[in-house]
């Protein structure tokens, strides 16, 4: 299953086995809009501290983005 989060300039998108969610993703696209607004180029394997930071956030949940 495919969960997704968007910032103002990324879009991650986390594929996990839907049978464990919270484990480690099995495949991560993230995409920059600045640079490729249509999402045709899957850069996370290009920037691994964007794909780090990022999973923390949507780790944490909506709810923790509330309260930041």
């Amino acid at each position: 299953m495919g969960y997704t989060m968007r910032t103002d300039r990324y879009r991650i998108v986390a594929w996990r086995d839907h049978r464990n969610p919270d484990a480690k993703p099995l495949f991560v696209e993230l995409f920059d809009h600045k640079s490729d607004p249509d999402e045709t180029e899957n850069i996370a394997d290009q920037n691994p501290d964007v794909v780090q930071r990022l999973m923390k956030q949507m780790n944490a949940g909506w709810k923790k983005a509330l309260t930041q």
